[in-house]
């Protein structure tokens, strides 16, 4: 299992009962549906309406051409846990992969959607990658341990570490990226009981700037539009957390969600309807209002999930432990 989330649960389930005690049962929303995999599934992707995969551990990689009808096993070529994965199209995608002892960060990287996986070590064995993302088919970024900011311009052939200012938070992990464009971007992370952390960039990526955001890490960061961005995260002691901006990360609003887990994704079934996955807790955030209030919904079954995706309003899909795939009741 994942070194990075070996925290002590029961511990959490003791805090748990320092939450509310009003549930929502997921099973009037959702439905598990069939999986080639019993493995935990981590991180999903849909870059668009018929084709996604989902990543976990021991180098699982699940895909759907159909829209998620039914999902097939690909070769990842490694049997060690998958951070994060990213399409930049239908064919062309990469992930991170990471050992138990993080002995070095692993790339694997398709041109055709996934048929074949080419897995190739990340030269500085030192350095432990946790997020990739790409803007096109040459400029990429990498974030990971210790401020770690990494780009390439020429498609992955070299990496450079970028300029992040001197505060003390700016090498902290970072955990995901998000981009509004080649000129604006964000990246999130933190260490927990000390600080959640956003780094911004205005100038291409040349230079980032940190800005502690929450007392515990942020674990997703998306952009609503040039000025407005939302992110989440939490941990086990103060739940989930909600936080954005209106003016393109100068400042940010934090808001408890007041639910029990981790918020580790923030999937937009509508503008003002957000689905949160808490991990471990076993049970969504749901906000109706943009985040202004949440409810708790409980998962359908015993597993945990991490990450969510809608493709559209009717249309969404959820991961998770022992190969959890999940679809949303409109589909039926």
């Amino acid at each position: 299992m994942k070194k990075r989330f070996f925290l002590n649960i029961i511990f959490g389930f003791i805090i748990l009962l320092s939450f509310t005690d009003t549930f929502y049962s997921a099973d009037e929303y959702w439905i598990r549906v069939p999986s080639p995999t019993t493995k935990w599934l981590y991180r999903c992707v849909f870059p668009d309406q018929q084709n996604g995969w989902a990543v976990g551990d021991s180098g699982v990689i699940i895909h759907t051409s159909n829209g998620g009808n039914s999902w097939v096993l690909q070769n990842s070529t490694i049997n060690y846990f998958i951070e994060d994965v990213f399409f930049l199209n239908i064919y062309t995608g990469w992930a991170i992969a990471n050992d138990f002892f993080y002995t070095g960060t692993t790339i694997l990287k398709t041109t055709n959607s996934g048929l074949n996986w080419i897995a190739s070590r990340y030269p500085d064995t030192t350095k432990v990658i946790y997020t990739i993302n790409y803007l096109d088919a040459l400029t990429g970024y990498m974030g990971g341990y210790s401020g770690l900011l990494l780009k390439t311009s020429d498609g992955g052939n070299t990496w450079v570490q970028q300029s992040i200012d001197s505060n003390i938070i700016s090498y902290f992990p970072i955990e995901k990226f998000a981009f509004y464009n080649h000129r604006l971007g964000f990246a999130c992370g933190g260490i927990i009981d000390i600080s959640g952390v956003i780094w911004s960039s205005t100038n291409y990526g040349v230079n980032w700037k940190a800005f502690s955001a929450a007392p515990e890490p942020l674990y997703f960061v998306t952009w609503k539009d040039s000025m407005t961005a939302y992110s989440c995260g939490g941990d086990y002691e103060y739940g989930g957390s909600f936080l954005r901006t209106y003016d393109r990360g100068e400042n940010w609003e934090y808001l408890p969600m007041n639910i029990f887990g981790v918020a580790q994704k923030l999937a937009f079934r509508t503008p003002k309807d957000i689905w949160a996955p808490m991990g471990f807790s076993q049970r969504w955030a749901m906000s109706s209002d943009t985040g202004n209030t949440w409810i708790e919904v409980l998962d359908p079954d015993t597993s945990s999930v991490y990450d969510t995706e809608f493709l559209d309003t009717a249309r969404g899909w959820a991961f998770g432990t022992n190969g959890a795939i999940y679809t949303n009741l409109t589909l039926l």
